[in-house]
């Protein structure tokens, strides 16, 4: 009995030992989604070096998004003052909880050698929040305790638009 476990965990760990590498790069077009083995973004276009060696060129304006090395950026509305632009940029995915997902967007203002951040809060795809330079407390506290009766809103509430 002792031998036959030997022989299966031996088996085990040469089937581990040979797995290869789980690919997370991806890109995701209006009309496609990409599994690419490295992805590059430039200013202008997106390249995927796909597995089989092929390179495809991407213009930004298609990308919706991509991961790159567990980092996940998706393009979303950015909002001057709780209110809506017309504009959209890459913001970086960094959380996902108790149905918050936590989107991260930097950007420099010009007065300061460092970018400021906005971090948006969305429930079901709809923005909720806004935190300008937050600490990591408060967006733990907001996000964990999302959907309590008692939870308050750091700073201000998201203005509604109809």
């Amino acid at each position: 009995m002792k031998t036959m476990f030997l022989i299966f965990a031996m088996a085990l760990m040469g089937v581990f030992s040979q797995a290869q590498k789980v690919t997370s790069n991806y890109v995701v077009t209006l009309n496609d989604t990409l599994i690419c083995k490295d992805v590059t973004v430039g200013t202008f276009k997106t390249n995927c070096s796909q597995l089989d060696g092929e390179t495809i060129k991407i213009p930004n304006k298609d990308v919706l998004k991509y991961a790159k090395d567990g980092k996940l950026m998706q393009r979303m509305p950015v909002y001057i003052f709780d209110h809506p632009t017309n504009r959209q940029a890459m913001m970086e995915m960094v959380d996902y909880r108790n149905q918050v997902a936590v989107y991260k967007h930097e950007y420099y203002n010009g007065t300061s050698d460092f970018p400021d951040v906005n971090f948006y809060f969305y429930v079901h795809g709809e923005c909720i929040n806004i935190q300008k330079n937050p600490q990591i407390e408060e967006i733990r506290y907001f996000v964990m305790n999302w959907n309590k009766d008692d939870v308050q809103l750091p700073g201000h509430q998201l203005a509604k638009t109809n």
